[in-house]
């Protein structure tokens, strides 16, 4: 694997219908790029454990022959599409070994042309891997909570990854939360240093909502507006960190289709329009009819009894009998 950047092995200038190279010769130079190949990905699976690579690594240990034999059919001009198991490829078409490692590295002035790119899960910068760029994009949240005097802000700020490009997206880098109340300040900013530290090393976070969510207060919950049961003051910045991520595409929404939408509204409209007194209140309020019970799918406070049936106002759940 050290040859010139971009350049096709030797024994690939030669098309395969060119019987002037040997099949034998043939075969074994591919069989020693699949090796080679195989090598590297078993090398960046045993090193990946010294955090040198701040971003995940999908091998393509298993796929080196389909790589090679692709490629082999392929010309210098030609272009090979992958999907994230893709070092193969990238290789087996003449990628720079070197370049490819740094990317993995994030090293300063990474490689990046028009006919090899490799990923890019992480920004490279000039410094430190990992370090923090001089400008972020973000989003600031205010909540208040019954369980606090004051309001909590919560800020998240974004790196844009793949920038110029059409795989451009944001992905969470830090996350602050301020607040004049000082009773919580501490296990606070313990968190949110941690929550930092998983958004920089890269990979899947969305696993800290759930995580988040599943934090419940010994003293009990408290219902938000609208009627939502939060079991805790960290269940409910897991609801920010949530709302943030569907914002900017990292989750898809759950909530009911464009139909499921139209029959909770009609079956809300019919529910209002029995008790003049209930539609008062839900428009002062602009929350679900008095005495809806908890939801047991979305915990809101806006099941109430339909045609025999406990019908969620708000996400549509439904139960007979």
């Amino acid at each position: 694997m050290h040859r010139k950047r971009g350049a096709l092995p030797e024994y690939r200038t030669s098309k395969l219908t060119d019987f002037s190279v040997s099949q034998s010769d043939l075969g074994l130079s591919l069989l020693r790029e699949m090796v080679d190949i195989r090598l590297v990905e078993e090398t960046i699976a045993a090193r990946y454990g010294e955090q040198e690579m701040r971003c995940p690594v999908h091998l393509s240990v298993g796929q080196e022959a389909t790589a090679v034999g692709v490629c082999q059919a392929l010309g210098q001009d030609d272009r090979v599409f992958s999907t994230h198991r893709c070092h193969a490829h990238y290789l087996a078409k003449g990628g720079d070994l070197n370049a490819m490692l740094a990317e993995m590295k994030v090293a300063p002035k990474s490689f990046q042309n028009k006919n090899h790119n490799t990923w890019r899960l992480v920004p490279a910068q000039e410094g430190k891997a990992g370090s923090r760029p001089d400008k972020l994009v973000g989003n600031t949240y205010k909540i208040k909570t019954p369980v606090t005097d004051h309001a909590l802000y919560i800020t998240i700020n974004d790196v844009i990854m793949n920038e110029g490009t059409p795989q451009e997206h944001r992905r969470p880098f830090e996350i602050f939360i301020n607040s004049k109340n000082m009773e919580h300040f501490q296990w606070i900013v313990a968190l949110t240093r941690v929550m930092s530290a998983v958004f920089r090393k890269g990979g899947d976070l969305t696993f800290l909502v759930e995580e988040l969510h599943s934090v419940f207060d010994p003293k009990g919950g408290y219902f938000k507006k609208g009627g939502k049961y939060i079991p805790s003051l960290v269940a409910e910045i897991g609801e920010v960190v949530e709302q943030h991520l569907r914002e900017i595409g990292m989750l898809k929404s759950h909530g009911p289709d464009e139909h499921q939408q139209k029959l909770i509204d009609e079956k809300r409209a019919e529910y209002l329009e029995r008790s003049k007194k209930c539609e008062e209140n839900a428009e002062e309020n602009n929350a679900f009819p008095p005495g809806a019970q908890l939801c047991g799918k979305c915990h809101t406070k806006a099941a109430i009894i339909m045609d025999g049936c406990l019908t969620c106002l708000n996400c549509g759940e439904s139960k007979c009998g």
